[in-house]
C-alpha cells in the first residue's frame, strides 16, 4: 500500500531542501560578527596576517585598502596599533566611532572589550602592526606615557663603534614599550628582558644579537626572544636603524 502525503507537506519538504543550503552559505559568508580569538586569530580576515607568538604578545600586519574596513572583531583584552605609514583610520563599533589619525611610527593604545572594525578612510592603503596582549595593558592607569607623565628614563650612549639612545615610550603595570635608535656600529648595550620581548622594525634592521644569528627584518616584520633572554644588539648596517622592544612584565 502507498500512502500520498498531503500536498502541503511535499511544498514544504521542497522549500526547506531549497533554503537550506542558501542560509548555511551566508552564514558561512558573513563572519564578521562572530569572535576571531582561536589559535590563528582572524583566520576570516584577509587584511590580517599572522608575523609571530611569544609569550603572552602576538603581532600581526595589517594592510587595509584605501577606502576599506577589517571585517568586525571582539578584541577581549586591550592592544597596541603601530602605524607603518601615515594613516586616517576610524574604529567603529555598533555605537561608538574613535578617530585614529597616526603618522608613520606613531603607536596607540585600543581599549579591549568591544567588538569593532578599523576602517581606512584615506585615498592610500594603511600598513599597520598590531600587538595583542592577553593581559590588559590598563592605560589609565600608565606609570608613564599615554595619559600619565612622560617617561624620563631615556639614554644616550657613545662608543667608538657608535651611538645608541634608548627610551620608554610608555609603561603600565603589565607592558613596556621602548625605542631603540642605532647608528652605524652603534650597539645596545647589554639588557635583559623578564618577559618574552619583541622587536619591531621601523626601519631595516641588520643587527647582531649576542646571544643570538643576526637579526635580519625589514619594515613590517617581527622578530620575538625567549622569555628571560640576556642579550646585546650591535647595528651591523651603514645606516641609522630605529626599532620598538614591546614587553610583557
Amino acid at each position: 500500500m502507498y500512502v500520498t502525503a498531503p500536498l502541503w507537506i511535499l511544498l514544504l519538504a521542497f522549500l526547506l531542501t531549497s533554503c537550506c543550503p542558501l542560509l548555511a552559505q551566508r552564514r558561512h559568508q558573513n563572519p564578521s560578527r562572530k569572535s576571531l580569538l582561536d589559535g590563528n586569530r582572524r583566520p576570516f580576515d584577509s587584511r590580517y596576517h599572522k608575523l609571530e607568538s611569544g609569550g603572552k604578545l602576538t603581532a600581526y600586519a595589517i594592510t587595509i585598502p584605501a577606502h576599506e574596513s577589517t571585517l568586525i572583531a571582539t578584541h577581549p583584552h586591550d592592544y597596541v596599533l603601530i602605524s607603518l605609514s601615515r594613516s586616517n583610520l576610524e574604529a567603529v563599533g555598533s555605537a561608538n566611532r574613535y578617530p585614529l589619525q597616526m603618522e608613520p611610527e606613531e603607536l596607540q593604545v585600543i581599549q579591549g572589550g568591544w567588538a569593532h572594525c578599523l576602517k581606512n578612510l584615506g585615498g592610500a592603503p594603511a600598513s599597520l602592526i598590531e600587538i595583542d596582549v592577553d593581559s590588559k595593558i590598563d592605560p589609565e592607569h600608565a606609570r608613564c606615557g599615554l595619559l600619565a607623565s612622560p617617561c624620563t628614563d631615556g639614554r644616550f650612549g657613545k662608543t667608538d663603534e657608535g651611538v645608541y639612545t634608548i627610551s620608554t615610550l610608555f609603561e603600565t603595570a603589565t607592558l613596556k614599550v621602548t625605542k631603540v635608535e642605532l647608528g652605524p656600529g652603534g650597539s645596545l648595550p647589554q639588557h635583559r628582558h623578564w618577559g618574552s620581548p619583541l622587536l619591531i622594525p621601523l626601519t631595516p634592521i641588520h643587527l647582531n644579537d649576542a646571544a643570538e644569528e643576526q637579526v635580519d627584518k625589514v619594515v613590517g616584520e617581527v622578530h620575538s626572544y625567549p622569555a628571560g633572554i640576556t642579550h646585546e644588539l650591535r647595528n651591523a648596517s651603514p645606516e641609522n636603524v630605529r626599532l620598538l622592544e614591546v614587553e610583557v612584565k
